[in-house]
């Protein structure tokens, strides 16, 4: 047989392959097809906007994490996954257990000079015998932030909760939009790698379809958006104070100072934060009313670089690292005037804040 002949059979097979594709295709449900033909997912680490912020574990209830690999890599003492820092203070007694959520602003993986790590110097410098157990993750919002207090505070112990959170409420569900992304890309991987719509389409035939995503995401363009993402914040942050009267600890919500949340102006801005900085304005007001209604466990902040002169921002939300120690102050001096500091907390049966 000539080569002309194997050729054109071999064309023959790939057309009736391909026609068998296109018919699988069609037959299924939207939420089912996959990729037409060749299923080649590049199997790259998952990352949260910036592809330099790699994330190389899945988190079943949180969605995304740092592997403890990658942390020890970074340099980072760490306890069960949850980066942990020590004031440097030698003095006899208990250390006070303080455990920060948030997204990126707060997370030192993601960032590396946050103000936590500015916090402890602070801590240090005033004599307070602390240990920070650094619970934010770049992308959290607060839902996520409150998912986690739930699994780990048992763990943790703390004597003190600081949330520093509203940069990333744009996203009010407990599964955000990121998540629902990381999800699709982990379905695609298991699809199979050749003519993935004709296998796909027999198994939806036998009764074992794709898995299928719920979608729990409110999109920014919807009409009442900036409501919704008030009240999620503000659920949650109740349910933080909730916990802490109840498990006998302190809690503090802090609204972050972002872009476009108080007076300061800022010329330099990347493209990809102007958005971000239009939905701020959007929903940040609310926060702010929430803030008020709650003085005496929610802090607001929104306003805090007013006065600046320097460049405050990264982008949206990030500072730069000079403003890292001013934000650090900030929280530190805000809570000595509400005595979080005071020996009481010290201790993980602790009475209550005022």
């Amino acid at each position: 047989m000539s080569l002309k002949y194997f050729a054109s059979l071999f064309f023959l097979v790939l057309l009736l392959l391909l026609a068998l594709e296109i018919v699988a295709l069609l037959l299924l449900p939207s939420d089912a097809r996959q990729p037409f033909f060749l299923n080649l997912p590049t199997k790259q680490l998952y990352h949260i906007g910036d592809k330099s912020i790699l994330f190389q574990e899945v988190d079943p209830l949180l969605g995304w994490a740092m592997s403890p690999q990658q942390l020890d890599a970074k340099g980072f003492d760490t306890d069960s996954g949850i980066i942990v820092l020590n004031s440097c203070v030698s003095s006899p007694g208990a250390s006070m257990r303080i455990l920060i959520t948030g997204g990126s602003t707060t997370d030192l993986a993601t960032i590396g000079h946050n103000w936590p790590l500015e916090l402890a110097k602070i801590l240090t410098t005033n004599n307070i015998k602390a240990t920070l157990y650094i619970g934010a993750v770049g992308g959290y919002n607060s839902g996520q932030e409150l998912l986690r207090l739930l699994r780990d505070k048992a763990y943790v112990r703390p004597a003190l909760h600081i949330s520093y959170s509203g940069a990333n409420e744009s996203e009010p569900s407990l599964v955000t939009n990121r998540e629902m992304k990381l999800y699709e890309h982990l379905i695609t991987l298991s699809a199979s790698p050749f003519l993935p719509n004709v296998l796909a389409w027999i198994n939806y035939e036998k009764g074992e379809g794709r898995l299928s995503l719920r979608s729990y995401y409110t999109s920014m363009t919807s009409a009442d958006f900036a409501n919704e993402a008030s009240a999620f914040w503000l659920s949650n942050m109740r349910s933080f104070y909730a916990l802490a009267q109840g498990d006998g600890y302190c809690f503090y919500g802090v609204l972050q100072p972002v872009l476009g949340s108080g007076t300061y102006k800022q010329d330099s801005l990347p493209s990809y934060a102007i958005p971000m900085v239009v939905n701020y304005k959007r929903y940040y007001p609310l926060l702010a009313t929430a803030v008020a209604k709650h003085p005496h466990f929610l802090i607001d902040f929104k306003n805090l670089f007013d006065q600046a002169k320097g460049t405050v921002y990264t982008d949206d939300c990030h500072l730069n690292v000079t403003y890292q120690h001013v934000l650090a102050q900030a929280i530190f001096d805000e809570l000595n005037k509400r005595n979080a500091w005071r020996a009481g907390c010290f201790q993980f049966m602790t009475t209550k804040c005022n």
